[in-house]
């Protein structure tokens, strides 16, 4: 009996030894484990903060690139306004210079305009002062004849003697070109007067009519013409 309960008793301290050595193992693999787990957590913890930091890096950079890219957006929207602006201000420049060059080809052309009509005014007025001294001459030489004439003579055959010299009596018709100008002479000779019809065409067109050096009209002219 004594040796069983030896035995039983040596039992029971090895029991009890062996449960305090599985007691220490379960503690030892729970601190392990939690160590493992912690330090698991750890490196998850890391890995979070790493790639946080990463996406945060990312998210940073993808914000400068697009504060980079709205710049030159804004640059470029800015140079191409004022390149519109400065092609805008170069059209009207050039519109400007054509207007101004086209109002001194006008003012040019009204003054070469006025100046050519002044001139051809001027050459008209010459024209038909011509006329009219060639025809004052012609009226002053048969005044002059006439009274040449008639100091010689009071007979009326021999007054007009020296104007029949020139044209004959009746109806004498001439036409020549004069000054530019196309003139239609008809000379009357009667048994004691003379009549001159003149009717002058100008080279613009106008057309004058005259009798013995005065201005009549068209209608008289023609109606004392086709008296004749």
């Amino acid at each position: 009996k004594d040796e069983e309960a030896r035995l039983a008793a040596q039992q029971l301290r090895q029991q009890q030894v062996a449960d305090s050595l599985k007691q220490v193992a379960e503690e030892k693999a729970r601190r392990e484990a939690e160590e493992a787990a912690r330090k698991k957590a750890a490196e998850m913890a890391r890995q979070q903060a790493e790639a946080d930091s990463l996406q945060k890096v990312e998210e940073e950079k993808a914000r400068l690139e697009a504060e980079r890219k709205a710049e030159q957006l804004a640059r470029e929207k800015a140079q191409a306004e004022q390149r519109r602006k400065e092609e805008e201000a170069r059209l009207a420049a050039q519109q400007l210079r054509q207007q101004q060059v086209a109002d001194s080809l006008r003012k040019e052309a009204e003054a070469r305009r006025k100046a050519e009509e002044a001139a051809k005014i001027q050459a008209e007025i010459e024209a038909e002062k011509k006329i009219q001294k060639d025809l004052e001459e012609r009226r002053t030489r048969a005044i002059a004849a006439k009274i040449e004439q008639q100091q010689k003579s009071q007979n009326v055959a021999d007054e007009l003697s020296q104007l029949k010299k020139e044209y004959p009596v009746g109806k004498t018709v001439e036409e020549l070109e004069k000054y530019g100008m196309i003139i239609t002479r008809t000379i009357i000779v009667e048994e004691k007067t003379i009549k001159v019809f003149l009717k002058v065409k100008h080279p613009w067109g106008e057309t004058f009519y005259f009798k013995n050096s005065q201005c009549i009209s068209k209608h008289l002219y023609e109606v004392e013409i086709k008296k004749l």
